[in-house]
């Protein structure tokens, strides 16, 4: 308990220089926040929507064709798509 109180005492002060309090405060607050955020975007997705996403998550791991625009891949359309540069109309 002793350990506890003196490594908390630490991580309040705010002497200058100390380069890896600092760090460690900034990574517990945006670990915080960013606990808190998944949580409000979580609990703002209706049932619906979550259904949709692990449908298409299932599809994609099964290596089946899905919506590029839900995934955001689009490997597969950008190397099935061929481009002639001579085939273009000439610039006027």
């Amino acid at each position: 308990m002793r350990a506890l109180t003196s490594l908390l005492t630490r991580f309040r002060s705010n002497e200058s220089g100390a380069l890896v309090p600092d760090l460690a405060k900034a990574a517990i607050a945006i670990s915080f926040l960013s606990v808190i955020a998944a949580n409000l975007i979580s609990n703002r997705i209706d049932a619906s929507e979550k259904n949709a996403m692990a449908a298409i998550t299932g599809d994609a791991a099964k290596g089946r064709a899905v919506d590029t625009s839900a995934t955001g891949s689009l490997a597969r359309s950008v190397n099935a798509t061929k481009v002639d540069p001579c085939a273009l109309p000439a610039r006027r």
